[in-house]
């Protein structure tokens, strides 16, 4: 079986002027494809533990982001469309 896998956590608080754009989601935005499958490998996460049990019984995974961001405001619009673009693997 092949399974894709995504990861995009945000705490949004309408009331923080605190703005989300993709830079809030790591140094350089959130990680894409073979990236974000190595990211997430390993890591204190539900989705790290999900690739491990997939594995495990020789799944196929492909993780297609891997994105995560402190408590503020809403995520603005250009960090929301390139997160959620059809060509996100791409960089």
């Amino acid at each position: 079986m092949k399974i894709v896998a995504a990861r995009m956590n945000h705490e949004t608080n309408t009331f923080s002027p605190v703005p989300a754009p993709l830079a809030s989601f790591g140094i350089e935005g959130p990680t894409f494809g073979e990236q974000a499958y190595a990211q997430a490998r390993g890591a204190r996460t539900g989705l790290s533990a999900f690739i491990v049990m997939a594995e495990e019984r020789g799944e196929q995974i492909m993780v297609a982001i891997n994105a995560t961001a402190n408590p503020s405001g809403r995520v603005d619009d250009a960090a929301f469309e390139r997160m959620c673009s059809p060509d996100c693997r791409r960089n």
